[in-house]
C-alpha cells in the first residue's frame, strides 16, 4: 500500500513539474496569455499548451510520463477506498 502511494505521489510530482516547465516555456516564448492562464489554472491549460506548441516537447514528455505513472496508483487507491462500495 505504501509503495502504491509513493508511486502515485511520484507521478503527481512529475506532472506538477511538467506544469511549471510548460508555464516557463510559454513565458519564455512571450506567450503571456498562456503563461498567465497556466499559472492561474494549472493543468487545465498546461496540457493543451504542451500539445499545441511544438517548442514544449520537454513539458509534454513530463506531463505524459507523470500521468502514466500516477494513473494506475490513483485508480487502485480510489477503487480500494471508495465510499460507494
Amino acid at each position: 500500500m505504501i509503495v502504491v502511494a509513493i508511486a502515485g505521489l511520484a507521478g503527481i510530482t512529475v506532472c506538477w513539474f511538467g506544469i511549471l516547465v510548460s508555464m516557463l516555456v510559454a513565458l519564455g516564448n512571450r506567450r503571456w496569455v498562456w503563461g498567465i492562464l497556466i499559472f492561474l489554472f494549472g493543468p487545465l491549460f498546461a496540457v493543451p499548451y504542451a500539445f499545441i506548441d511544438g517548442r514544449a516537447e520537454y513539458a509534454r514528455a513530463l506531463l505524459v510520463r507523470g500521468l502514466l505513472i500516477a494513473f494506475p496508483p490513483i485508480v487502485f487507491m480510489v477503487s480500494r477506498f471508495s465510499l460507494f462500495t
